[in-house]
């Protein structure tokens, strides 16, 4: 019986093309990105001659039509997709943005991730002060439902701060305010305090306090973080707004939290709301931040 030795039988790897070498059956070679199997004995031959080579695979196409990625991709960054002809690069897009699809028959792009939050404005505030800040906008066309503020900073007297809506005619000072709330104060060393409630629900204020006990000037930690909301049909507004302190002076080391939920009965169109010192006293040496929330 024959016997075949199974170690021959296997294909013999010989690199690239040489019209130098002498080839014999089974050898491979690659040429022109393909690879090519020897099926007959040959030197000088080159592939595709095909007395004597038979194909095994070849090259994809490159150059011209974009898909030699090494020509396509230029810049770090770089990404390669699909276009209506082929392969195609896309430059990297700027920092923080997301690769966005367009859906079937259309090109990816870059995009800004959306927010239904903005950052409205930030104020800082000197040493010198300000009296009064008024915040205008037009609740018709700015897409936000609600708005909160938060404030942080120094009052120039021992006197506290106030509130009232806008409207196209300035400041609403008329007496159309009403509220309800609770305050809560305490000594550090627990020799005191109060919890009360706070209310006016008969529509008798000209505007609402910012805050109620508990403030001293030389203090630079009174919190008033303030979510506004948007005017209803009949332009009646809201106002929700917590107001923290705490007074680190001796003896009388005191805490102080108050909260107050605020309704504005005048049928004006609101265009935004006004915070100001009582007596003159100033906002100083801190900050005010707004922010508008979006309907989704």
């Amino acid at each position: 019986m024959a016997q075949i030795d199974l170690g021959s039988i296997k294909f013999n790897w010989k690199g690239s093309y040489s019209g130098a070498t002498a080839y014999v059956v089974d050898d491979v070679v690659e040429s022109s990105g393909s690879s090519y199997i020897c099926i007959a004995a040959t030197t000088g031959n080159a592939p595709p001659n095909a007395t004597y080579w038979e194909q095994m695979s070849s090259a994809g196409t490159n150059g011209t039509d974009g898909t030699d990625l090494g020509t396509t991709l230029t810049t770090q960054g770089d990404i390669v997709y699909r276009d209506a002809s082929g392969l195609a690069r896309l430059g990297a897009g700027t920092s923080g943005q997301f690769l966005k699809t367009q859906g079937t028959g259309a090109n990816p792009t870059w995009d800004n991730l959306a927010s239904n939050v903005d950052l409205v404005s930030y104020v800082a505030l000197d040493s010198t002060g300000v009296n009064t800040i008024d915040i205008t906008t037009d609740w018709a066309t700015n897409n936000y439902y609600k708005m909160e503020m938060f404030m942080q900073y120094q009052v120039s007297a021992i006197q506290g701060g106030k509130f009232r809506f806008r409207s196209s005619g300035g400041a609403v000072s008329n007496d159309t305010y009403q509220y309800l709330g609770q305050s809560n104060y305490a000594l550090q060393d627990n020799s005191g305090g109060n919890q009360g409630q706070i209310l006016d629900l008969n529509g008798g204020r000209t505007e609402v306090e910012m805050n109620g006990w508990g403030f001293n000037s030389g203090e630079m930690n009174p919190h008033w973080n303030a979510t506004i909301f948007k005017p209803d049909p009949n332009n009646r507004q809201f106002i929700d707004y917590t107001y923290f302190v705490s007074d680190t002076s001796t003896p009388n080391f005191y805490h102080a939290y108050y909260q107050f939920h605020v309704w504005n009965n005048d049928t004006a169109t609101k265009t935004g709301w006004q915070v100001y010192g009582n007596n003159s006293a100033k906002f100083k040496t801190g900050f005010y931040v707004i922010l508008g929330y979006k309907y989704q």
